[in-house]
């Protein structure tokens, strides 16, 4: 990484890992109800249309993360979070 400039969204390109090998899109869910609002912005009650089951979605805003310069932050949430599997931690099973 390179300190939060526009190329680390090259080095790591979020919509092709996943814990189903599949690549999501924002199509693939409906968003139902604002349930948290974080300084990045914010995390949805949503339903995944092919099977209803519900997510909370993260919704964070692009412009915000690369002028806080915070690129690194995120992708290093990202990549520990697809790591662990725990019934204690929240487990993150799309990105996009």
């Amino acid at each position: 990484m390179n300190g939060g400039n526009a190329d680390d969204e090259d080095d790591f390109d979020l919509s092709k890992i996943n814990s189903e090998n599949i690549v999501a899109t924002k199509s693939m869910f409906a968003l139902k109800q604002a349930i948290g609002k974080s300084q990045y912005g914010m995390v949805w009650r949503a339903v995944k249309k092919s099977n209803k089951r519900e997510y909370a979605v993260k919704v964070m805003d692009k412009a915000t993360i690369f002028n806080l310069r915070s690129v690194d932050c995120i992708l290093n949430e990202h990549k520990l979070l697809m790591s662990i599997r725990s019934p204690f931690i929240v487990n993150i099973h799309y990105a996009f």
